[in-house]
């Protein structure tokens, strides 16, 4: 009997290990290098996240421009970077700002980045590489010197419920980056050549956004085979949906009181999509 309990103590004390370990988290400290913690995951500094696991915003983070160009670089698989407490991240903006990036994704697959605000890069959060089954949600991308969100040569992932805003460029931008879902995102008052942009990018869905008072166009499709659905654009300076390359869908969009462009579309299936109080009829090009 004594040997069944001393083996079910071996058994339990086993099982207690795991569970413990499973608890260990990483701490990035002020000299950028992550340590091992067995408290809740706490970002403190600009570094990289180099180990899979659960990490978190714990303070405001200012890039000054120098040494690395990213502030925070994913730097393994399966990392969830939150912010619950609302904290910020700020590059240095000017002529030091302009070859920055706020949060960098590079060939890293299963990545959720969440609730962070960031400002004042040239990328806000970027995506480059293999980037595959990445979530990019509940974030602000704003006042950014070129892009908000851009997703470079990335193969797969989620963009969804973010604000996106005031970036001197385009707002969302993925070019040759295909199989994203970009869902209910709020873009607004960005300052380039679109506030949502798909540049050689296909099998994408484009879905309940609402795209309005950009500089350009709301949403502007150079790629096959995306879908692009619900969507809501309004008050943009060019067309509110513009569409240049062949096979892709609309369907149930709202376009209303944007800028002047004739409305017509290239080499893609229009359905019951509405284009209304538009100058030249600029819901639609």
């Amino acid at each position: 009997m004594f040997g069944v309990a001393k083996r079910n103590m071996n058994r339990y004390s086993a099982t207690l290990v795991l569970v413990l370990a499973a608890f260990v988290v990483f701490q990035v400290q002020s000299n950028g290098t992550a340590t091992a913690n067995h408290a809740a995951t706490q970002v403190q500094a600009c570094g990289a996240l180099a180990y899979s696991g659960v990490y978190q915003l714990a303070s405001n983070l200012e890039h000054d421009g120098a040494g690395s160009l990213s502030c925070i670089t994913i730097g393994a698989d399966d990392v969830t970077f939150s912010n619950p407490h609302g904290f910020s991240i700020k590059g240095a903006g000017g002529a030091d700002g302009r070859v920055t990036t706020g949060i960098s994704i590079n060939a890293k697959s299963g990545v959720v980045v969440e609730g962070q605000i960031v400002s004042n890069f040239a990328n806000g959060i970027f995506l480059g590489g293999d980037v595959t089954g990445t979530v990019v949600r509940g974030n602000t991308a704003q006042d950014n010197l070129r892009w908000g969100i851009r997703a470079q040569d990335a193969q797969s992932g989620l963009i969804y419920n973010n604000i996106v805003s005031g970036n001197q460029e385009q707002g969302i931008w993925l070019a040759s980056s295909n199989n994203f879902d970009v869902n209910f995102n709020k873009v607004f008052g960005n300052k380039g050549f679109s506030g949502v942009n798909f540049q050689g990018s296909s099998g994408n869905m484009v879905t309940n956004n609402t795209v309005n008072s950009n500089w350009g166009f709301g949403i502007l499709l150079s790629g096959d085979n995306n879908v692009v659905t619900d969507n809501e654009t309004r008050f943009n300076a060019a067309s509110g949906i513009a569409v240049h390359s062949g096979d892709n869908v609309l369907n149930f969009n709202r376009s209303e009181s944007n800028g002047s462009a004739e409305p017509s579309i290239q080499n893609g299936f229009l359905s019951n999509d509405e284009s209304i109080d538009s100058t030249f009829g600029g819901g639609l090009y």
